[in-house]
């Protein structure tokens, strides 16, 4: 291999049956017959399943609200033996190779008792397939439940997942008679969609809207169970063709906190913001948390978390392109 180590370099990958090995050498017994020159290599060997995984994984609040529910389409795979199911806490925290359940074919929903409204916890699921050897095929597509805090009156946030149901009536169907409000800004028109208990424009919500939701007084501070898909990468347009386009009130649908300026910079908005704004309802004092670029030091707001609602005023327009996980 020209771009080894040595002049004597190799990788040598062999699939034999349900397994993948790689032998890896960058140099040959130099003191040997030359008839006989043997490499020395460190090898590696790693089990393969030859079944697919689940295809349209989706989470969704169930009897009631008091568990979540799992639901998948079986791959079709006559090696198909059953499913090992991963749950975390949080989008980083899987230990594979030790499943919270295990279900055998066929299967195609999972119910997980008590984990859904009234579980103070955030939950992330993995579903795999596995063969009648236990090897287990590697998809990273991740549902969950993630749970954002409600206070009375004013609440800047966003919907940290893909959705199955997109309809605002749907998603924030549990909070109903608790909010005066919920309202979306459109940077291209300057115009606000809202919805409340009438109805109104604002019939439809995804990831990448900030959403403003006005809680009433009498709800007291209250826990806003969101459920759907972990996104892949989200692509975020930033407005910036006329006067009321340069205010972007939009999500931050992934699921790990990111400190500033990297959550802007590293993912295609370096240069092409002026300020960053988030409303904090629990200041009294001072409500409005910003981020300068040209003082990060003298900040207040730090990093952006799941669930947020920010308002980006750009100089220029962009594409902010991030990643769920």
């Amino acid at each position: 291999m020209e771009d080894s180590a040595t002049p004597f370099g190799a990788v040598i990958a062999h699939e034999p049956g349900n397994y993948n090995t790689v032998y890896i050498t960058n140099f040959v017994e130099r003191l040997a017959n030359d008839n006989d020159r043997r490499l020395l290599y460190n090898a590696m060997v790693w089990a393969r399943s030859s079944v697919q995984a689940p295809s349209d994984l989706w989470i969704e609040l169930w009897n009631g609200g008091d568990d979540l529910r799992l639901s998948w389409t079986e791959p079709p795979s006559a090696a198909l033996v059953g499913y090992n199911i991963y749950r975390a806490n949080s989008v980083d925290g899987f230990v594979f190779g030790v499943p919270h359940t295990t279900l055998m074919a066929p299967a195609t929903e999972y119910v997980d008792p008590l984990t859904g409204i009234p579980d103070p916890d955030n939950y992330y699921y993995i579903v795999r397939s596995f063969d009648s050897n236990g090897n287990e095929e590697m998809n990273m597509n991740i549902v969950g439940k993630f749970i954002i805090t409600l206070y009375p009156k004013s609440n800047e946030i966003s919907i940290p997942f893909e959705l199955q149901d997109t309809t605002t009536a749907n998603v924030f169907g549990q909070l109903a008679g608790e909010y005066d409000y919920i309202e979306a800004f459109d940077a291209m028109t300057g115009l606000w969609k809202r919805w409340d208990q009438f109805g109104g424009t604002l019939t439809d919500v995804d990831h990448t809207m900030g959403l403003r939701v006005v809680m009433k007084p009498s709800a007291g501070m209250r826990d806003f169970v969101t459920v759907g898909r972990v996104p892949g990468m989200t692509d975020i347009t930033m407005y910036h063709e006329i006067p009321s386009s340069f205010w972007n009130f939009v999500g931050f649908p992934r699921h790990l906190s990111t400190p500033l300026p990297d959550a802007m910079d590293d993912y295609g908005m370096m240069g092409k913001y002026d300020l960053i704004y988030w409303y904090d309802p629990l200041d009294k004092k001072a409500h409005w948390k910003w981020f300068n670029p040209n003082d990060p030091g003298g900040s207040p707001l730090t990093e952006l978390r799941t669930g947020m609602g920010i308002w980006v005023i750009t100089n220029q327009s962009g594409v902010w392109s991030l990643p769920g996980s």
